[in-house]
């Protein structure tokens, strides 16, 4: 017996959705999760956010370079990375210590016109 795995997208979605989406919905696939309700649901779909995040916004440079073009405009910022605002948001609260520095450093190299 073959099983198919079939990701389907909204097409009300623009690129950038789509591309979130499916990233998501690959980490799901990834981890062979079963649709499931209540904390259990809930636990599976953070990770599937929390790794798509991760995978979609992997490079800290490209992430800082974005942060100093758009500064304090999160919607700018994910645009110019090719994600939703909730990925970028949710890369940035699941930085590493060192991540952050390195981003910290970047931005203070900017203000300093270095």
């Amino acid at each position: 017996m073959s099983s198919e795995r079939v990701i389907l997208l909204d097409r009300g979605l623009d690129a950038i959705g789509r591309r979130c989406a499916l990233a998501h919905e690959l980490v799901h696939m990834d981890r062979t999760h079963r649709p499931l309700g209540g904390w259990f649901g809930r636990r599976q779909e953070n990770e599937a956010d929390k790794i798509a995040a991760a995978r979609l916004l992997e490079d800290v440079g490209v992430i800082a370079d974005a942060l100093c073009v758009h500064p304090l405009d999160p919607e700018m910022v994910a645009e110019h990375l090719g994600v939703t605002v909730p990925v970028l948001r949710r890369r940035l609260a699941q930085l590493t210590d060192a991540e952050r520095d390195h981003i910290q450093s970047r931005l203070d190299r900017e203000e300093r016109g270095a």
